[in-house]
């Protein structure tokens, strides 16, 4: 009898790639996934994810070293590692979104920037402070007075998996949402936004970067499979899904691979 993860189409199926990997562009259930960009960083910018046009471009001091699963992009330069292009518009049309991605940092160095599209009353930044310290610093602001940061704590030298989930409505006050930080497939911070503000909204950065430099710092991040879906997921999805690990629901923790 046909089957989900049989390699064939059947009328039932929106996909079937003849596996069972819940991070692929067909996650078991064979309905398509609302994986919308997807940078493998195997020796380019190429969005393997639904969403056309949207490769990143890849700073001439770029280059590719072994990687958490296959090839990595390593930014060595004072600019901005990786663009993409036209973020703004693709966040405000999915604003019910996580973004993931596994990185690496070999020393840690201040004024380094793991992603940024916060405008002026809009988005959010992921980066080292003013000093060299195990800590990332997110900051985000909203379409009101909502404007917070918040700091979690991980190890040099090792493979991470950090996520961001926000389950917006919308681009407009009212329509926002907190924006949980997870750290290897489990929740380390909330910024808790009561007002529901929108952090996804018109005054977003046009451009996303990933791996910048800042006054005068230089990034020393390692990155594998960066990811956008147009969805958010529950603690499961998120370990499972999102960060690709095995989820105890009986201790509700996240084991990865």
């Amino acid at each position: 009898m046909p089957f989900c993860g049989d390699g064939n189409k059947d009328p039932n199926e929106e996909c079937d790639d003849g596996n069972e990997d819940p991070t692929d562009l067909c996650p078991p259930n064979c309905t398509k996934s609302k994986l919308l960009v997807w940078y493998e960083f195997d020796g380019d910018g190429t969005n393997s994810g639904m969403a056309p046009g949207y490769d990143g471009m890849m700073d001439a001091a770029v280059s590719y070293i072994a990687g958490k699963h296959r090839q990595a992009a390593q930014c060595a330069g004072t600019g901005h590692g990786v663009t993409i292009q036209d973020l703004g518009s693709l966040l405000q049309a999915n604003p019910d979104l996580t973004i993931g991605v596994w990185v690496r940092e070999e020393s840690l160095e201040s004024w380094s920037y793991l992603l940024d599209f916060r405008g002026n009353g809009g988005g959010w930044k992921t980066y080292q402070g003013t000093t060299a310290s195990a800590t990332f610093t997110t900051c985000a602001s909203g379409t009101g007075s909502f404007s917070a940061c918040t700091s979690f704590d991980y190890m040099e030298g090792v493979w991470h998996h950090v996520a961001w989930r926000y389950a917006g409505t919308g681009t407009n006050s009212g329509e926002g949402a907190p924006l949980e930080l997870y750290l290897d497939g489990e929740l380390v911070k909330t910024l808790a936004n009561d007002m529901d503000e929108a952090l996804i909204n018109g005054n977003l950065l046009q451009d996303g970067k990933l791996c910048a430099g800042a006054n005068g710092g230089t990034p020393n991040y390692q990155l594998d499979d960066f990811k956008i879906w147009g969805r958010t997921f529950g603690p499961m999805g998120q370990c499972e899904v999102v960060a690709g690990g095995t989820w105890d629901a009986n201790n509700m923790t996240c084991t990865l691979q």
